[in-house]
């Protein structure tokens, strides 16, 4: 997923802004299978909703790109999750 991860945030336009909706989207989309995968084997170690356990660790594997590939923003982004609900998560740079 690290790998999938990095391709999705190095097709981003330096200098752009993105939040993990928009990967996350982008890996149901584009990398369906490989989404699927990692939820299959991440599923188990979950104490509370499978997809925000799924989705909160691939918001981890974005996060460790920071300093290399992007910069948190001191705003947030209000977006809408593969749900259709509308919540604020964290602001990146394409760097």
């Amino acid at each position: 997923m690290q790998d999938k991860v990095q391709e999705i945030i190095s097709k981003i336009n330096k200098g752009n802004y993105f939040d993990s909706h928009y990967v996350i989207d982008t890996l149901i989309r584009d990398y369906s299978d490989d989404y699927l995968r990692y939820a299959a084997g991440n599923v188990l170690d979950s104490d509370f909703g499978v997809t925000e356990h799924l989705h909160t660790k691939i918001a981890k594997i974005i996060a460790s790109f920071e300093g290399t590939l992007l910069r948190r923003q001191s705003d947030y982004s209000h977006s809408y999750n593969i749900r259709g609900k509308a919540s604020t998560c964290v602001l990146w740079e394409r760097i």
